[in-house]
């Protein structure tokens, strides 16, 4: 599909081409720690692309810390444009009520989540992390 920002004198686009433009859409994120693994629950991730924006959103969730430690981090549903970008903010919600960011790193298309006054979200025994945002892909 032509993206709007691509889009030349005469080219013509398809009812569907335009009506796919800021189409809600679903991902499957997957939910990542520096070492080990929690059994996750997928509440919601949907996105939707208009251009060359990605809106996002995400309600991820455990019910036990399983073996994992270290940081958080969550696949986006697209890959942005370039690495070390701020992509979104949440706030977890079953414990703490902590507001952190979600950035990427070298690896773009995955965003690790810090609390805001830096320090990482480690598992805990419960937990419902919500969180939003909005990026530019290529």
């Amino acid at each position: 599909m032509a993206t709007l920002g691509t889009f030349t004198a005469g080219q013509v686009l398809t009812a569907a081409e335009l009506n796919a433009i800021g189409d809600r859409l679903t991902w499957t994120p997957t939910i990542g720690f520096d070492s080990g693994s929690t059994a996750t629950i997928i509440y919601l991730a949907e996105y939707a692309i208009c251009n060359n924006m990605v809106i996002w959103q995400a309600v991820v969730g455990w019910n036990s810390a399983g073996t994992a430690s270290g940081a958080m981090s969550i696949t986006l549903p697209v890959a942005p444009s370039s690495a070390y970008l701020f992509v979104g903010s949440g706030r977890e919600g079953a414990l703490t009520g902590k507001t952190f960011g979600v950035f990427t790193d070298a690896a773009a298309s995955i965003a690790f989540c810090r609390y805001y006054d830096n320090s990482a979200i480690a598992p805990v025994s419960v937990a419902a992390m919500r969180m939003s945002g909005s990026y530019l892909t290529a």
